[in-house]
């Protein structure tokens, strides 16, 4: 995936570099020229090298895992199985989420900008559930605002985030348990490339 990923930034790369467009440019212009189509090819180039940085920086996982030192084999095998274990977490987050956003349209959305659509009202919900900014207390003095905010709180930050750690004890527990009883289990981008291999022939 990195090197797919790569490849298509480096032929959008040079397109962008061989664009007619962007060879017509004249940086020395006083007048307006039109670099729309530019600037949105330009933000997908740099979109897609993030991502690549993205990747490559998890795929720095597999690295750890050997080096000699034993804490650093350990720690990046717990970082891999709550990564294969994040799956259903992730679908009751995406759900609970989406509830929230819906709700916080339908109460606030002709009360407050930051809730007046989907997107807004998601980026809001996003931003609180990292930490309460501002907005929150003028949430709290709208119709439903209370129960809303109360809800959010109990639900969202104090049970997901609880569950999610659960999920790291619950895969730290299980590591040490597989090297007490000498048992490897296999990361699963390796197991996706066996079963791969395998349907290959």
């Amino acid at each position: 995936l990195n090197f797919m990923v790569a490849l298509v930034a480096i032929y959008l790369w040079v397109q962008y570099m061989d664009n007619p467009a962007r060879q017509r440019m004249d940086f020395t212009s006083s007048k307006f020229q039109d670099i729309m189509e530019l600037a949105s090819d330009f933000n997908l180039i740099i979109f897609l090298f993030a991502v690549i940085l993205m990747l490559w920086t998890v795929r720095l996982i597999d690295f750890f895992t050997s080096v000699g030192n034993e804490g650093l084999k350990r720690t990046s095998k717990i970082i891999e199985t709550v990564i294969s274990s994040l799956g259903p977490f992730v679908i009751i987050f995406i759900m609970i989420f989406i509830g929230f956003v819906l709700v916080g349209h339908v109460l606030f959305g002709v009360h407050e900008d930051r809730f007046n659509g989907f997107t807004a009202s998601a980026k809001t919900l996003l931003v609180w559930f990292v930490s309460l900014s501002h907005g929150h207390r003028r949430t709290m003095g709208l119709p439903g605002g209370p129960v809303f905010m109360f809800l959010f709180i109990l639900i969202a930050m104090v049970l997901l985030f609880n569950m999610f750690i659960a999920i790291v004890m619950a895969s730290h527990d299980q590591v040490l348990q597989a090297e007490e009883e000498g048992y490897t289990k296999q990361p699963p981008n390796h197991r996706l490339a066996d079963q791969i291999c395998d349907f290959v022939g």
